[in-house]
């Protein structure tokens, strides 16, 4: 149940030790510039770095207590965020914006030199052949309502290449088709590569067309060589906000400065990006998440 008192979510759940606070550290290896788009998810620290590894363009799902833990499944309870504190120390990252996840799924060794039709693949099925209206389930928000797309570099790039992504969106239409969309030449592992000052990038999220979320992705396409590959990932944006000032906490108390705390389901990986002002090299990125479930 939801809480419409802060009595009540202290009543039910923290008196009962019905919460969790975990905290998390993340120490980047690789450089970025201004502007692009970092997934914090790639970088060591703790959480345990994600490398997107797995059979080429194949589908694969997040296991949850690799993530930013939140204290395991609660079913039938409902858990959901309460806080987030974050702060950076290094002026190279900050100011920054900052997008909590739920990673759902992700189609890894994009090959961005190849400027072939290149079909993503879900359990052995080919999704640019198949008619199956089933195919693909994603493991939660499986309408596609509010799910987002991006492609991030799992290796080294050159950059300024197009590319367009087909897909099916929230209302189970298949075929849709993306605009060309431009990657950055920022080059660097671990970044978003159509994000950037990079002119014709589309920014964080790969856009569609003028629709409320992707159920599922069929293929993409590179127009020219673009060097380097990359992973497909598709997310659910829970909540985002900034860090301004370095050594400075930022905290985001969704009760009580938004007034609505985001669901956190079962089974959930959750990590961040964040668009940053520099390169994010050994820069020391930390916070603690609360989460409360009743």
């Amino acid at each position: 149940m939801a809480f419409t008192r802060l009595k009540d979510m202290i009543d039910n759940c923290y008196t009962n030790g019905r919460m969790w606070t975990s905290s998390f550290r993340k120490v980047p290896a690789i450089a970025s510039t201004q502007g692009s788009v970092v997934d914090f998810s790639m970088s060591p620290g703790n959480p345990r770095p994600n490398y997107y590894t797995g059979d080429a363009l194949s589908a694969h799902l997040f296991t949850s207590r690799y993530g930013i833990w939140t204290g395991g499944d609660v079913s039938p309870a409902v858990k959901f965020l309460r806080k987030i504190t974050m702060m950076a120390v290094n002026a190279g990252i900050v100011p920054m914006e900052l997008y909590l996840l739920d990673y759902l799924m992700f189609y890894p060794l994009v090959d961005m030199d190849n400027t072939d039709v290149q079909s993503f693949v879900y359990y052995g099925v080919n999704l640019t052949s198949t008619t199956d209206p089933s195919l693909p389930t994603l493991p939660r928000y499986t309408s596609g309502r509010g799910v987002e797309a991006f492609l991030v570099a799992t290796n080294p790039y050159l950059g300024g290449a197009q590319f367009t992504m087909t897909y099916t969106n929230d209302q189970g239409v298949s075929g849709r088709q993306t605009k060309l969309v431009t990657t950055n030449t920022n080059t660097y592992i671990g970044t978003i590569v159509h994000s950037g000052v990079t002119a014709g990038v589309s920014g964080t999220f790969i856009p569609t067309i003028n629709e409320e979320g992707i159920s599922s992705v069929q293929s993409i396409q590179f127009m020219s060589p673009n060097g380097g590959l990359a992973a497909l990932v598709l997310c659910k944006v829970l909540t985002n906000g900034f860090i301004r000032e370095t050594t400075t906490p930022s905290e985001w108390d969704f009760f009580l400065m938004k007034g609505e705390l985001p669901i956190i389901y079962d089974g959930a990986y959750l990590n961040m990006i964040g668009q940053v002002y520099g390169s994010v090299a050994s820069q020391v990125f930390t916070g603690l998440i609360e989460t409360v479930f009743n």
